[in-house]
């Protein structure tokens, strides 16, 4: 039940996100259409304005594109039980998937690269919903103008995804204290016992970490 309601609220998510995406270019296209019919002011303020509305279109349509790409990859997680994947691949993919929820917090989720790429076999269906969790949770606590730093860090015998929060976030100092209470934490916990690997907070304080075999 709990990956169904994953897949349903990721996909509800994408698919509304496309919907303001096609909103917006047929918007824009219309305020095209509507210029050219009056062509007949400047034709600098016309190429300026058509410009401007080109512009739009353009940056809906990558943005279009990123988010079907990631959501026909997420379809095809549960193809395999166990799978070899490029972590960073699958945490940039979680946090586009996840950018509405993120805005709708007013948060900025930013997505940092590794220095080199990381390979684990895992089971990616709970991989995703163990990152989509975490994310979920640490938007929660974060207020508005908040940034969420997801990271990867690669050590002898497992990989770190440390995600760390600006100085915007409630219960600061009190983390530790608070969240083992909550149900979604041990909902997480257990997500990450079944993965082989385990969550911990970040020692200084400011996030967490999951922690996953190699």
């Amino acid at each position: 039940m709990g990956e169904i309601v994953f897949f349903g609220k990721i996909t509800a998510s994408v698919t509304h996100e496309q919907q303001n995406v096609l909103a917006i270019i047929q918007e824009s296209a219309g305020l095209m259409e509507d210029l050219l019919t009056f062509s007949a002011e400047g034709s600098d303020s016309l190429n300026n304005r058509l410009e401007k509305s080109l512009t739009v279109i353009k940056k809906q349509l990558r943005r279009g594109i990123d988010l079907t790409t990631c959501l026909n990859r997420f379809a095809h997680s549960p193809d395999q039980p166990l799978t070899q994947i490029d972590l960073y691949e699958i945490t940039e993919q979680m946090t586009i998937l996840s950018s509405r929820f993120a805005a709708l917090k007013e948060v900025v989720l930013i997505n940092h690269a590794p220095d080199q790429p990381i390979q684990i076999v895992i089971n990616l269906v709970q991989l995703q919903i163990a990152l989509f969790s975490s994310i979920e949770y640490c938007l929660d606590l974060l207020t508005p103008g908040g940034q969420l730093d997801i990271s990867l860090e690669k050590q002898s015998k497992m990989v770190l995804v440390k995600l760390l929060f600006d100085e915007n976030f409630l219960w600061y100092g009190g983390l530790v204290r608070n969240l083992p209470r909550t149900s979604h934490w041990e909902s997480l916990v257990k997500n990450m016992i079944s993965l082989e690997g385990s969550v911990e907070f970040y020692r200084s304080g400011n996030g967490i970490v999951l922690v996953l075999p190699q």
